[in-house]
């Protein structure tokens, strides 16, 4: 469950920023103009929609060739949440204008993909009767970006020296709480151990160990 939350943290950090902030730093700190400023948030916001029609069809083929919950569905939203952190730390001090925006969308795009899976993990753990409950928890405390990221990064531009050094530094910070995040997501999803552990699976071949349990 903590690394469902992780997981969806470290994307609503990224979703945050995007809403709040990417407008105004494409439009005041890469001079692009309101045109290409909407193109490209279009193209990420494609992107994002493209990772989300292809993440269900990849997790069911995993897991009918035997793949774990925790390899199929927990690794592939804390991968995707730290291959975003990595672009958005990278990002800022790119020159390449093209290769800057492809960084971009990878960014703030590819963490889509977190939201509906750490839904899933964390039903896979829950009983029926109490996922409602569980859910808006959940829910509750994995989209608190949505009110922290957007003030923590105008605090940072106002009080910087530069708008600029402001906006570099809000990526930066968002890139280490998604690093952070992805990583804990992907060491501590394990649906069935945690599963089997509460009784909610019969003892059976452990697909992590491969072994009886």
């Amino acid at each position: 469950m903590l690394g469902s939350i992780a997981s969806a943290f470290g994307a609503a950090w990224a979703l945050a920023l995007a809403h709040a902030w990417l407008p105004a730093y494409l439009r005041t700190q890469l001079d692009m103009s309101p045109h290409a400023v909407a193109t490209a948030i279009s193209a990420i916001s494609a992107l994002s929609l493209v990772l989300l029609l292809t993440v269900s069809p990849l997790v069911d083929a995993l897991k009918a060739r035997g793949v774990s919950s925790r390899w199929s569905s927990g690794a592939v939203q804390g991968a995707s949440v730290c291959v975003a952190g990595c672009a958005m730390a990278a990002f800022p001090f790119t020159d390449g204008a093209v290769v800057r925006l492809l960084l971009i969308a990878v960014a703030f795009g590819t963490v889509a993909v977190a939201i509906p899976l750490h839904y899933v993990t964390a039903a896979e753990v829950v009983p029926g009767a109490r996922r409602g409950a569980v859910f808006g928890i959940v829910a509750a405390t994995g989209t608190l970006p949505g009110l922290i990221a957007p003030f923590v990064t105008g605090r940072l531009i106002d009080t910087a020296d530069t708008a600029s050094s402001g906006y570099t530094t809000a990526f930066l910070i968002a890139a280490a709480v998604m690093l952070l995040a992805g990583t804990a997501a992907v060491i501590a999803i394990r649906p069935e151990h945690d599963a089997r552990r509460l009784g909610l699976l019969h003892p059976t071949t452990d697909p992590e160990k491969g072994a009886h349990t």
